[in-house]
């Protein structure tokens, strides 16, 4: 079962997981507001992680090649691919990946003909460029969704 999010399309495995996504990327109670950028946030951790990167702070770093993160995660991530262990494959052109996020983020901008469209007109294939855009235009509005349009 995959649940959907209304206001980004976003989908998610579970209605916790949507919930979580919600409170954290639209909620409109965001008491944690970064000092140096402005950037607010709902949980008081993210907001404490995102602070020590204003700061040159990276307490995790890669044993392999030495590269330094803010973020456990993004070192988790970093490490998947730094092993060389590539062992997700694309079954339409045989592209490797060392993430199924990044094999499934692959097969929806390369092969799915998905496509994202904002309300000024502009269409995106990669749903990370579409929601980079969506944060500065002007024109965007709550109807701006994903389209399936095959070609």
């Amino acid at each position: 079962m995959h649940v959907l999010c209304e206001l980004c399309s976003k989908t998610f495995q579970t209605r916790s997981g949507l919930s979580e996504h919600k409170q954290r990327v639209h909620s409109e109670h965001r008491r944690y507001e970064c000092s140096t950028c402005k950037k607010t946030f709902a949980i008081r951790s993210h907001f404490l992680s995102h602070s020590s990167t204003h700061y040159g702070t990276k307490q995790f770093h890669c044993e392999k090649c030495g590269k330094e993160f803010t973020y456990k995660c993004s070192l988790t991530q970093h490490q998947q691919s730094c092993s060389g262990n590539f062992t997700f494959t694309c079954n339409t052109c045989n592209a490797v990946f060392s993430r199924e996020s990044a094999l499934k983020e692959h097969v929806a901008g390369k092969h799915s003909g998905r496509q994202y469209m904002c309300t000024c007109g502009k269409t995106y294939i990669w749903r990370a460029s579409y929601h980079r855009h969506r944060q500065k235009c002007f024109t965007f509005d709550d109807s701006c969704m994903a389209s399936n349009t095959s070609e």
